[in-house]
Formats: C-alpha cells, sequence, structure tokens
C-alpha cells in the first residue's frame, strides 16, 4: 500500500512538473496602435517585438502578468493564465477593451513529446527565421517576387495573424497584399483574430473584399 501510495505521489509531482514547464505561447497586440511595448512579468522576456505587438514563445504554463504601454502610458494590465501547449491570444481593440481567445497548439512538427518525460518543443517559426523572411520581402523590388516569397512563407510555416499583417505592410500594391491576406487566412493559426489583418487596409473595398471572403471561406 505503501509502494502504491509512493508511486501515486511520484506521478503527481511529475505531471505537476510536466504542465509547470511545459511551454505555451502568447500574442499581444493593440488595434491601430503603434509603438506599443508590451512586457510580461515586467519583462519582455523572448519575445518578438513588432510595431504593434509581440510573440511570446516558450513561455511557461501558468499565470503571468501582462502590461500593454503605448509612449510609456499603460493601456493595459491583467493577469492571465497560460495553459500548457495552448496559444492564448490578447488584443486590445481600438476602444482599449480586451479580446481574449485561446486554442491548442498543433502537435506534430510544433511539439514532440518523447519517452521518460522529455520535451523537445519548436515553435512554428523563430525570431530570427520570421526576421529573415521580413528582410527578403523588403529587399524585394517587386510586389509579385514578395508575394512568391510571402506564400512560400505560409506553405511551409504556422503563421499568427500578427506576423500576417507584418507581413501585408511591406507590400507596396494594396491589391497584393489583398492576394496575400487571401492566401495566408485559411492557413493561420488564430483565424479568429484576422480582423488584425483586414485592420491593415486604408480603403473600404479591399477590406470589406477580404471580410467577405474569410465569411465565405470553406
Amino acid at each position: 500500500m505503501k509502494k502504491i501510495l509512493t508511486l501515486s505521489l511520484a506521478f503527481f509531482v511529475a505531471m505537476s512538473s510536466f504542465a509547470a514547464f511545459t511551454p505555451s505561447r502568447l500574442v499581444v497586440s493593440a488595434t491601430g496602435k503603434n509603438n506599443v511595448r508590451v512586457t510580461v512579468d515586467e519583462t519582455t522576456v523572448n519575445g518578438q517585438v513588432g510595431n504593434s505587438g509581440s510573440v511570446f514563445e516558450n513561455l511557461s504554463a501558468g499565470y503571468h502578468t501582462v502590461r500593454i504601454y503605448q509612449f510609456g502610458r499603460m493601456l493595459y494590465s491583467a493577469a492571465v493564465q497560460v495553459k500548457p501547449m495552448y496559444e492564448l491570444s490578447i488584443v486590445l481593440d481600438k476602444h482599449g477593451r480586451a479580446i481574449i481567445g485561446e486554442q491548442p497548439m498543433k502537435s506534430g512538427d510544433d511539439c514532440q513529446l518523447q519517452y521518460g518525460g522529455a520535451i523537445s518543443y519548436e515553435p512554428a517559426i523563430s525570431y530570427g527565421d520570421f526576421e529573415g523572411i521580413k528582410t527578403m520581402m523588403g529587399d524585394t523590388r517587386f510586389d509579385q517576387k514578395r508575394l512568391a516569397i510571402a506564400k512560400k512563407a505560409v506553405d511551409e510555416n504556422d503563421l499568427s495573424s500578427v506576423q500576417v499583417k507584418a507581413m501585408a505592410q511591406l507590400f507596396v500594391s494594396e491589391n497584393a497584399k489583398l492576394e496575400f491576406a487571401k492566401y495566408a487566412y485559411g492557413k493561420t493559426l488564430d483565424k479568429n483574430n484576422y480582423f488584425i489583418v483586414s485592420n491593415t487596409f486604408p480603403f473600404g473595398d479591399n477590406k470589406a473584399d477580404l471580410i467577405n471572403y474569410i465569411r465565405n471561406y470553406r
């Protein structure tokens, strides 16, 4: 009986440790706001920082304090729970309201569980690889070549809405940007946040076209 209790306790401790150290992802963005700074637990840790948001990879599961600043003013502060092997997204809309969503991270390419409790985790795309894709697009003179690079990146990687937005903003032509936004939608991890991408279109027709495409997507 004592042996059974000991084994049960060991199993509980092992599972608790698994939950605490299994990496997760946090995506934070602010619609329509530039020069945004995001901190998690008072530091940007391993944040992938853009003009309007951040992606935090390999974040330990549990509660974290998230704060969003703009020009030194705090726009948002909350303690949020990030589940093991989940992606939590926080989108601050133009009225300052936080829209929070979560979805399980994909298994297989994104995560491998090995026997013995060891975990080998690979994010959908590393910060360095994503910056390399943006650099390639930025160094290209023509939108059609940018489009080819961007589509290849979408085909070969799992991207978030924040990352798709960052790539979409590199196109000169609104038509090329629209074509890319439509192409990327079906393969984007957090489709529920895709309004982040649609908000990059300043003209009503292209924005309406993308929204209609998303509404009728099958």
